[in-house]
């Protein structure tokens, strides 16, 4: 099973299912075995057969919190909202889940898809509270707090994300971006010559940056 989640974290997923398989007859029986069958069969988009198998393993381990999150994830893809905000929620009813910010975010951007806003707000900021450093659950609380024109929370949002992530430019882009559309041109020009100055000159982070530096002077 090591050798098989082994290439799997080498984006060798074939390989890694010919390894499973070999031990099938040892682990079948064990929750870890089915886990990773169906983390393996998903990288293959065997969506159905993975959530099988993480199905069996909750099944076997009710309180395999990562099993849990992963098989929401993949009954959203299939469309099966109902059943995947079920998984998402029994993951964080888990106390012993070290990352329960990955069920928060995932049933956050669920609750969007459903026009459900002020739930995507909460569960965005819970998986937020749960982890300031985790950058999808920031980017998201504050997009969603812009969309509700609350631009000062999703501000605050930011800067608090960007203390536990001092270095991440998407997150100093959408800060200069929210400075911006509050009037603080001066704030959110030092944030666009920080981004150009830190970021790989040829990221698209960079370039919206310069683009950005080039306009205040002017129309901005």
């Amino acid at each position: 099973m090591d050798l098989a989640s082994s290439f799997l974290a080498n984006e060798q997923p074939r390989m890694a299912l010919r390894h499973l398989k070999a031990v099938q007859d040892l682990g079948e029986d064990k929750p870890d075995y089915h886990f990773l069958y169906g983390l393996i069969a998903a990288k293959l988009d065997r969506r159905e057969e993975a959530c099988a198998h993480l199905q069996r393993a909750t099944d076997m381990d009710p309180e395999f919190a990562q099993a849990w999150n992963n098989l929401g994830k993949l009954r959203a893809s299939l469309g099966h909202k109902a059943q995947a905000e079920q998984a998402f929620r029994r993951a964080l009813e888990i106390p012993t889940y070290l990352n329960p910010e990955f069920p928060a975010y995932n049933l956050a951007r669920l609750y969007e898809e459903e026009g459900k806003s002020a739930q995507a707000v909460k569960m965005a900021r819970q998986s937020f509270k749960a982890n300031p450093a985790f950058v999808p659950a920031s980017m998201l609380l504050s997009r969603l707090l812009t969309e509700d024109g609350r631009l000062e929370d999703a501000e605050e949002v930011l800067n608090r994300a960007l203390r536990a992530q001092p270095k991440n430019t998407r997150l100093m882009l959408a800060l200069a971006e929210t400075l911006l559309r509050q009037g603080e041109h001066k704030q959110a020009r030092e944030w666009f010559e920080r981004i150009v100055q830190s970021a790989d000159p040829k990221s698209d982070t960079a370039q919206v940056a310069r683009d950005y530096l080039e306009l205040l002077p002017g129309r901005l």
